[in-house]
């Protein structure tokens, strides 16, 4: 060990830095000598070891070069031999300040189905910068499936097989565990392995809650046991629409089948005169026509039974102030005549499809009326 030849102001064992240049310099102290072929023997090794702390982010080996100066000669500098190993699936790892951040890459995450009270299917990807053993305890977590219910042992799927690298805690393949009702645990089987910059895709099921939520900020953590922690890093969002719904595809967001507005009201209240209902509503997904959507209003019912509210059983939809052209959305029954509906007088219900090539949007407020006569009696 040479470090005691060398010093610093007169301290032993002390080296000096240059932060500019990335030099490390080693004078010898006063009064010693580096032995060398002078002493009639083969040159002795000489070997220093100093600590450093690594960036805080990935880079390359950097080549280092070594050289020496005194009174009397210099030795040009020279490149130093270095060790390619690799560690952790990183090549060249014992290289000096080849610095490799452990953590993840393309973590990506998409859902199947963003109803409320719905079996969801999510898949997600992701790429290790390191490689994760089971043999040294790896494990990935997923962070933050706030919103959702999971089994305590949670089934893998996937059609790359990537799930049988995984076990739950019984040892059991292509199983994981739901921790602290917010975290997925995939622990490495023992003898399986991730490689460094490998692509592990799969998929698992959860149940959507019954409240309304944006998708939530999901994370991805791992470890090797004690040895390493790897860096969190937040998931990818698609950011596309699912069935018309904004960002539909994102995971965990759930979005209830409801209507946000809903309200009907009437222009004249006075016995058997002309009586204009205004309907307006917007619901929290789309109605498309093409898909058959429609819609019903019910509990239309007159107490006066001599005669109905409406003079047939096609009723003629109305524009609504403030709501230009929208009455035109509505058909009788998805392919006929706009702006019109069906009156059921038994069951007291209108009912309105949205024509073929129509769709009322997720979120969009919408407005029609209709005119019926008023009962000539009080109620």
């Amino acid at each position: 060990e040479a470090a005691p030849w060398f010093c610093v102001a007169g301290e032993a064992s002390k080296a000096a830095y240059d932060n500019v240049t990335g030099t490390v310099t080693f004078t010898v102290c006063a009064g010693l000598k580096v032995a060398s072929i002078e002493l009639g023997v083969a040159s002795p090794s000489w070997k220093v070891r100093f600590t450093m702390k690594n960036p805080s982010f990935s880079q390359p080996t950097s080549e280092n070069r070594i050289s020496a100066t005194s009174a009397l000669f210099d030795l040009p500098a020279v490149v130093l031999d270095i060790i390619d190993t690799t560690v952790f699936g990183i090549d060249n790892a014992q290289n000096p300040l080849r610095v490799q951040v452990p953590s993840f890459e393309d973590f990506i995450m998409t859902q199947s189905v963003f109803y409320g009270n719905e079996n969801n299917v999510i898949s997600m990807s992701f790429r290790p910068t390191i490689e994760i053993a089971g043999v040294e305890e790896g494990a990935v977590t997923v962070k933050g499936l706030r919103g959702v219910t999971l089994n305590a042992i949670v089934n893998l799927t996937s059609a790359a097989n990537s799930t049988f690298q995984f076990c739950d805690e019984a040892g059991t393949p292509s199983m994981s565990d739901w921790k602290n009702e917010l975290e997925l645990v995939l622990t490495l089987c023992a003898g399986e392995k991730i490689a460094f910059n490998e692509t592990v895709s799969l998929m698992f099921n959860v149940l959507n809650g019954a409240i309304d939520q944006e998708s939530p900020a999901i994370f991805l953590a791992g470890s090797l046991g004690q040895i390493v922690t790897m860096r969190e890093v937040p998931v990818i969002k698609p950011n596309r629409p699912l069935l018309g719904v904004p960002n539909g595809s994102d995971p965990l967001k759930i979005v209830v089948p409801k209507f946000s507005i809903r309200s009907i009201e009437q222009s004249n209240p006075v016995a058997s005169d002309v009586n204009i209902i205004t309907v307006k509503f917007s619901p929290t997904m789309p109605l498309e026509g093409v898909k058959n959507a429609r819609m019903s209003i019910s509990g239309l019912v007159s107490q006066d039974t001599s005669k109905s509210l409406f003079k047939g059983n096609t009723v003629d939809l109305l524009q609504a102030t403030g709501f230009p052209g929208q009455h035109l959305l509505f058909c009788k029954d998805g392919t006929g005549t706009a702006a019109q509906g069906s009156w059921d007088g038994f069951s007291a219900t209108l009912t309105v499809y949205i024509c073929s090539k129509k769709e009322v949007l997720g979120g969009q407020e919408v407005s029609f009326a209709f005119q019926i006569t008023n009962p000539a009696i009080a109620m």
